[in-house]
């Protein structure tokens, strides 16, 4: 894996299993993709590659500068431990690999969070909505 590839899996469960999907984009030497998922309760949305409307190298970057690559667990971040979370809300589990490096964080709930790291994970998940043109099942 070069230092310029990244993998990037945002796996969505929705409140008590009713539906499971995933969104993974992916930049490597042969370019980039993006690649929607849908493996239960979600049948309006379709399973399939995703074209962007903004060009890879915008996305790319625009995540960058959102922070994304770089979000903290909701754990590991004090706002969001002292945030009351409905146990049987979504979660949003987001795995990345960049240039040979993984990092992982997971949030519950975070529609109604109102912590740092919730609040970017859903504006950027937004960006995404808008830059894939698809209603990923994200608000």
């Amino acid at each position: 894996m070069s230092a310029d590839d990244v993998s990037v899996r945002m796996h969505l469960i929705g409140p008590h299993h009713r539906y499971d999907s995933s969104l993974e984009l992916r930049r490597d030497a042969r370019g980039s993709s993006a690649v929607y998922h849908v493996a239960r309760g979600l049948p309006r949305a379709k399973s399939g590659t995703l074209e962007p409307q903004l060009p890879w190298d915008e996305i790319w970057k625009r995540l960058g500068e959102a922070g994304f690559f770089t979000l903290p667990d909701e754990n590991a971040t004090p706002e969001c431990e002292t945030e009351p979370v409905d146990v049987d809300a979504e979660q949003i589990v987001v795995d990345i690999v960049r240039g040979g490096q993984r990092h992982h964080f997971t949030y519950g709930a975070p529609l109604s969070r109102r912590c740092p790291g919730a609040l970017r994970l859903m504006q950027t998940l937004r960006f995404l909505q808008e830059a894939l043109a698809h209603p990923l099942p994200f608000p």
